[in-house]
């Protein structure tokens, strides 16, 4: 028995080192060969690596393009079709006419609240105590103006559309 175990292990070593050989013989059929006095770059060509990224970006923008303008152009027909059926309807002029009128009475009422305050703050300048109390009145009907401005031209411009 201990002679067929060495025979065994003797046939195993064999097909180890057989297996091996071929498999270094495989690995060389499939490596480049490259000589020693060859550079990298004459086995690599760099330069169509390259120009084959370039190509590969320029074909991947181009489809992008194409791609973004065939929805755009889609969806522009949608876009005219919903400003046409838009364009239907009819502002109410009466409306618009009687709204502004309201806000420029009270943009001038509110203008005359100014100016009395600032005739009032010139008589105050002879009292320095009031001067600081009418100046944060005038900013605050400023305030109340420009807000009152915008909060109408923000619902006028809310009706329009």
């Amino acid at each position: 028995m201990n002679n067929s175990d060495s025979n065994n292990k003797f046939k195993i070593t064999k097909i180890k080192v057989v297996a091996k050989k071929q498999i270094q013989e495989k690995i060389k059929e499939y490596r480049p060969t490259i000589n020693k006095e060859e550079s990298a770059s004459e086995v690599f060509n760099f330069e169509k690596i390259k120009q084959d990224k370039k190509m590969v970006m320029v074909t991947g923008v181009a489809f992008f393009m194409v791609l973004i303008i065939s929805f755009w152009l889609l969806n522009i027909k949608n876009i005219f079709q919903l400003n046409s059926s838009e364009t239907n309807n009819k502002f109410n002029w009466g409306e618009i006419k009687k709204e502004l009128s309201g806000v420029m009475g009270e943009i001038k009422k509110n203008i005359k609240e100014i100016k009395n305050l600032q005739s009032t703050a010139s008589d105050s300048l002879r009292q320095p105590e009031r001067t600081a109390e009418t100046k944060n009145n005038i900013e605050l009907l400023k305030q109340r103006l420009s807000d009152k401005i915008l909060s109408e031209q923000a619902t006028t411009t809310f009706k329009l559309k």
